[in-house]
């Protein structure tokens, strides 16, 4: 590494993150008294099993976290076979902060309370076992992914992969908590607990676990059968990286066979899987452009991704039981406004294209507005559905469903007016922005607006009227707001289309 101060931080960080997710685990190991059924046995093993997760999914999704000081295709070079050069990839990223992490995070049992010596002394051996599997699965699968991780669909796995992992982790910090903490006050929970604690001890990461955790009851048969479970699983990962080390060397990995099929094809589809069953018209353009680029425009995906991951957090406190209407519309407004207050603010070149071509701005306006409604009203609804999963509150669904469509086309009349009347290039700083301001502030005041009406009849008028009947008077409303505003928005297009094409210039 180029920065001393850069690399040195970084094992820094990965010593102080390392040493406190020992104490952690030291923690539970010494709680589980009893062997690793109960609480504490739980918690040692899903935390060996997150460890090991993350090595999976974060170099997956983030390629550039590779974190190794050997380069494979450098290493490819020389007259090694594929055995030999899984062990110098091993020895290379062995040396790296996050094996160090991995290291020491699983060690803690070391200062375990009440562990015995000889598991004192065997722990360190375990830890390393961990820290290696962790990095033969990860380099596994990198290594057979290695040609379809850099290329346009390679990214599109990753953001999907990146998708399911923040799900998952919000989903598990909701339930994982609350389970412990009921096994922990009675005993209802005990036997669930039992069946997944032998279910985990026979997974990568939880193995290592159960290793120590019989150790920590002096259980030297159940110690050793765990640990040779554990060499079985590194046995395993490791003959998967020689395997996939010796297909990449021969150049057929699963990215080679992707790249000879798309080159292989015939025909070029512009427009996207979803958007196939619209026949060709100025609006199919636009909606397909619009959707290419949230993913592959950094700052359009950028306001998506933040659109749909923190409106969890700014929504998830509205979803107690009894109010998850008012959360899935609140869910819905605040993805709705980050997704449709800048429509035609990154066009850039693709703008000038298709009025060059004699596309209708209205016809523009009306195909973008409705790509961004429906991806707002889908991730609503997956929202609300795993909120309703995880609270117990699943007969809420059908009426929060109605109230999160008609939050977000009650947002999206505010915020589809805004971006006819006050567009501006996105993609450098100008006085435009500043003229912007008042009329994003007037739409978040509109959204705060609907909101409080939303939780009004939600809470208070379903003791005489049915959720599910308010809540399809909210998307009436809402649909009657929406149109209105498109269509003053498209007037405005048609009067004036400079409001666009004067101020998103279409550069070259």
């Amino acid at each position: 590494m180029k920065d001393p101060a850069l690399y040195w931080g970084y094992w820094t960080l990965a010593a102080i993150v390392g040493v406190a997710m020992a104490a952690a685990l030291a923690a539970l190991v010494s709680a589980a008294s009893s062997g690793p059924q109960g609480a504490a046995g739980v918690g040692a093993e899903s935390l060996l099993a997150f460890i090991l997760v993350v090595w999976v999914l974060v170099p997956l999704t983030v390629p550039s976290l590779q974190d190794q000081l050997v380069e494979p295709d450098r290493l490819a070079l020389f007259p090694l076979s594929a055995p030999q050069r899984m062990v110098g990839l091993a020895a290379g990223v062995m040396a790296s902060p996050t094996a160090l992490l991995s290291f020491l995070a699983a060690s803690g049992p070391i200062a375990a309370w009440g562990m015995p010596w000889w598991g004192r002394l065997a722990s360190p051996l375990v830890a390393f076992v961990f820290a290696a599997t962790c990095i033969a699965v990860s380099r596994a699968l990198q290594t057979f992914f290695a040609g379809t991780l850099g290329g346009r669909r390679g990214r599109d796995v990753s953001v999907l992969l990146a998708a399911v992992l923040t799900v998952g982790f919000y989903v598990a910090m909701q339930v994982v908590p609350a389970m412990l903490a009921d096994a922990a006050m009675s005993q209802r929970g005990a036997p669930a607990l039992d069946v997944l604690s032998d279910a985990t001890g026979w997974l990568p990461g939880g193995a290592s676990a159960r290793v120590m955790l019989d150790l920590r009851v002096d259980d030297a048969t159940g110690a050793s059968l765990h640990m040779l479970v554990a060499l079985a699983w590194l046995a395993l990962f490791a003959g998967i990286w020689v395997w996939a080390l010796s297909r990449h060397s021969r150049g057929t990995t699963a990215g080679g066979r992707a790249e000879a099929r798309s080159r292989a094809r015939v025909g070029l589809s512009l427009p996207p899987l979803a958007l196939r069953w619209m026949r060709p018209s100025p609006e199919m353009a636009a909606a397909s452009q619009h959707l290419r680029y949230m993913r592959r425009h950094p700052r359009v995906a950028q306001q998506v991704l933040i659109g749909i991951g923190v409106g969890v957090f700014v929504a998830n406190p509205l979803c107690s039981p009894g109010w998850l209407g008012v959360g899935a519309m609140a869910y819905a407004s605040y993805a709705m406004v980050l997704l449709g207050g800048g429509l035609f603010n990154f066009d850039g070149p693709g703008i000038g294209f298709l009025n060059v071509v004699g596309a209708d701005l209205r016809a523009l306006l009306r195909a973008k507005s409705a790509v961004v409604l429906w991806l707002a009203v889908l991730v609503a609804v997956v929202f609300l559905g795993v909120e309703a999963v995880v609270r117990g509150t699943v007969h809420e669904v059908p009426a929060a469903i109605l109230y999160a469509v008609g939050g977000a086309m009650w947002t999206s009349a505010g915020a589809t007016l805004t971006a006819a009347r006050f567009a501006f290039d996105g993609e450098k700083a100008s006085s435009q922005r500043f003229v912007a301001v008042g009329p994003a502030f007037a739409t978040l005041g509109w959204v705060i607006a609907g909101t409080i009406v939303a939780a009004l009849l939600y809470g208070l008028v379903d003791a005489w009227i049915p959720r599910e009947v308010t809540g399809v008077l909210m998307v009436a409303v809402g649909a009657l707001v929406y149109r209105v505003s498109l269509r003053a928005g498209a007037r405005a297009l048609h009067r004036d289309p400079g409001l666009v094409l004067d101020r998103i210039p279409a550069r070259a």
